[in-house]
């Protein structure tokens, strides 16, 4: 049978920018995100489901020991993540007054706690709420205003062409609002030349593809590694290369998380009247609800570490009870973690 060799090169600079960020111990296999956006309470609380935590060998090191570590620090900051393999990390605890810092002013925390699901997985869910959306959301377009309006700065990747940089500061001056959010959709707006705007979508598009081949390249090497007499469930690291038949490879590829997540969530980009629009979720269908499906690379090891120091770990929780705690948590103020609280403490 005639077989496709494939190999994981990564094109682009995003996507490389994106695994050196993925430099944590504890990781997260997939995550569900449910975000509720109050427009009368100008507030947003979102419901963050890490499913599948594992440690994950980082060089030489132990994993385990830093990877209950780093879930300390969490449950005692708020430290959340999107995305798994953290390439996006918040610790509003954080005492720096940077612009970050004036946003997370609006952020508080609750740490849920630890829990298996129905397969037995090691889970976690954390809720988060935004007070003041229009004040934080004005804070963050002007944060993104002067970044973008920089001299020398990149938008995602390209370098914005002299079309795109005069139309940013006119829409800087005029006044226009970068980001739009209502109940079921998100969106970012930025104004773009044509040249630059197709660069994003191939730039998008690349991206895109590089992850899921490394994903499928990933999750191959793992799966052949875990059937060894002797592995290391840590180690997740990709293999110089690995071969497919053309149908594997296919059924690879659908599954990978990184191209689900195009038919697994509402994502778009468009453009309008000289806007490139970044969109997340459908208006007026309910909760925002964006998925990132699991790797695959899960194994139980931190669990059964965890268990035996004695972690609280709710065992085989429904994704209806977690549906109901957060219905329960838009009703009432946040629980913050210690030292969250402490830092939010008056003087």
């Amino acid at each position: 049978m005639a077989r496709a060799p494939l190999r994981t090169p990564f094109r682009s600079a995003l996507a490389l920018a994106l695994l050196l960020l993925a430099s944590a111990c504890l990781e997260i296999d997939g995550q569900e995100l449910l975000l509720h956006h109050d427009p009368a309470a100008d507030r947003v609380d979102v419901l963050l489901i890490h499913r599948g935590l594992f440690a994950e060998r980082q060089g030489r090191s132990e994993p385990l020991p830093l990877a209950i570590e780093q879930l300390e620090t969490a449950q005692r900051t708020g430290v959340f993540v999107l995305g798994n393999n953290f390439p996006l990390r918040f610790d509003p605890s954080q005492a720096e007054q940077s612009g970050w810092q004036r946003l997370a002013e609006h952020l508080a925390v609750e740490n849920g706690g630890l829990f298996t699901d129905t397969d037995g997985r090691l889970c976690a869910y954390q809720f988060v709420r935004i007070d003041g959306l229009s004040t934080f959301l004005a804070k963050a377009e002007a944060l993104l205003g002067i970044e973008f309006s920089r001299r020398g700065s990149e938008l995602f990747g390209i370098d914005p062409d002299a079309v795109t940089r005069e139309a940013m500061l006119e829409f800087v001056r005029g006044g226009g609002h970068f980001l739009h959010v209502e109940p079921g959709r998100i969106e970012l707006r930025l104004p773009m030349s044509r040249a630059d705007h197709e660069r994003l979508r191939r730039l998008a598009g690349n991206a895109m593809a590089d992850a899921a081949a490394h994903e499928v390249a990933r999750r191959a090497t793992v799966e052949a590694r875990r059937g060894e007499e002797e592995h290391d469930p840590s180690d997740t690291s990709v293999g110089e290369a690995v071969s497919f038949s053309a149908q594997e490879l296919a059924q690879r590829l659908a599954a990978a998380p990184m191209h689900r997540l195009w038919w697994d969530n509402d994502v778009s980009i468009a453009r309008t009247k000289g806007l490139t629009t970044i969109a997340l979720g459908a208006a007026g269908e309910g909760p925002l609800r964006l998925v990132k499906a699991a790797e695959g690379l899960y194994h139980p090891q931190l669990h059964e570490a965890l268990r035996e120091r004695g972690f609280p770990i709710e065992r085989a929780l429904p994704d209806e009870e977690l549906l109901r705690r957060f219905v329960a948590f838009r009703g009432r103020a946040p629980h913050l973690p210690p030292a969250l609280a402490e830092q939010r403490r008056p003087r």
